[in-house]
């Protein structure tokens, strides 16, 4: 959701492929612009990209993946949106991924605490980023995608078997 320039569809593309599965991106942007921008440098998938507010937007078809960021929603709509997506865009053992949002070095990321908040089980988190670990293209953070499967568990792709945390790489 935002497919913007449709740049992060090409790189889902290329990330999946190099990990040896083959996705098909869809994309939805609330801006007519962005999705025509979209559509323009990517014209094989011109039919696939819509235009629309995610929270209103009914959906063509189910997901195995949706993937989202949180920043451009309004804070008070945020968990309508997650449990949206879950129950009406995924598939039943689809993956939602939700964008963390930018963590100041030291603090826990606030997606984490609001997800568990919403009665979402956390099963693993990222890192807290530290000046040895932030990201060196955030200005002040880090920012980790966030799983979530249509049984609503909470899970991060830096896991480990041990931990039972359910990432796909």
């Amino acid at each position: 959701m935002g497919c913007a320039n449709g740049y992060l569809m090409e790189c889902i593309q290329k990330w999946t492929a190099e990990r040896g599965h083959r996705i098909e991106p869809y994309g939805l942007d609330i801006s007519p612009e962005l999705a025509d921008l979209s559509r323009t440098r990517l014209p094989h998938w011109a039919g696939r990209i819509y235009t629309g507010n995610v929270l209103t937007w009914p959906p063509t078809r189910r997901f195995d993946f949706v993937r989202t960021g949180m920043e451009y929603v309004p804070s008070r709509r945020r968990r309508d949106l997650v449990h949206r997506l879950l129950d009406e865009f995924l598939n039943d053992d689809g993956r939602l991924i939700i964008g963390g949002y930018s963590a100041e070095v030291g603090e826990p990321d606030s997606l984490e605490q609001d997800l568990a908040a919403w009665g979402f089980t956390v099963s693993a988190a990222p890192p807290v980023p530290t000046t040895t670990n932030a990201s060196p293209n955030a200005s002040s953070g880090s920012t980790s995608d966030y799983w979530l499967t249509g049984s609503a568990q909470f899970t991060s792709p830096a896991g480990d078997a041990a931990a039972s945390r359910r990432w796909e790489t």
